[in-house]
């Protein structure tokens, strides 16, 4: 949808950095020992709340 709204390479930029950005947050919870390695984490929130923030950004 928010490819339509900004363009496909626009939406395309912010999906890749959203998702960057989601392994960054999981990767630091994990070596801050927040998340235990062996705990499956659902990594959609995290790519979703980045998706969010850059596309508050950008506007």
């Amino acid at each position: 949808i928010l490819s339509t709204f900004l363009g496909f390479k626009i939406g395309y930029y912010i999906f890749f950095l959203a998702i960057i950005i989601g392994t960054i947050i999981l990767l630091t919870a994990l070596i801050l020992n927040k998340v235990k390695k062996n705990k499956q984490v659902p990594f959609v929130p995290y790519i979703y709340v980045s998706f969010l923030l850059i596309s508050i950004l950008i506007k």
